[in-house]
């Protein structure tokens, strides 16, 4: 996403309101609009979510972060996700943990027993934290490859 605001604000893209990019899950589509305030606005449909279950020791997962299993959110399940590269969503119960974190890469392989070679993906979901007008929208743009533009 980076990219094609980079791409649309220099100009480089003209004029278009749509774009298809290639990735490693095929053919996406890409559309730009603006807001109110003339913002650039980039939409991206992606990938059909696919998820599996994390069946790994919690506690260890946690100590691999350097956070405890009570700082892991109980009421929200912790999950591999994909829309095109895999990641073990993790959720968080209170943002302050993320000061805290001092992950150690090298304990991931055996700790991420279904899918040894991810990386992590932390969040906090507290609704109570955004103003009365946000809504959720939980979108996310994961580029491991550079884009090809058609």
């Amino acid at each position: 996403m980076a990219s094609l605001y980079c791409l649309k604000t220099r100009g480089i893209l003209g004029e278009v309101s749509s774009i298809n990019i290639e990735t490693n899950v095929g053919v996406l589509p890409i559309q730009f609009s603006l807001n109110k305030d003339n913002q650039i606005l980039i939409r991206m449909k992606q990938d059909k979510p696919q998820f599996i279950e994390f069946n790994g020791d919690k506690e260890r997962l946690a100590s691999s972060m350097g956070l405890t299993s009570r700082e892991i959110e109980e009421d929200l399940p912790i999950v591999y996700g994909c829309t095109g590269a895999w990641t073990l969503l993790i959720p968080i119960k209170n943002i302050e943990s993320f000061n805290r974190m001092k992950p150690i890469n090298t304990l991931f392989p055996e700790i991420l027993t279904e899918l040894p070679k991810r990386q992590f993906t932390h969040f906090v979901y507290k609704p109570s934290m955004w103003a009365p007008s946000c809504t959720l929208d939980i979108s996310h743009l994961h580029c491991q490859e550079p884009l090809k533009i058609q």
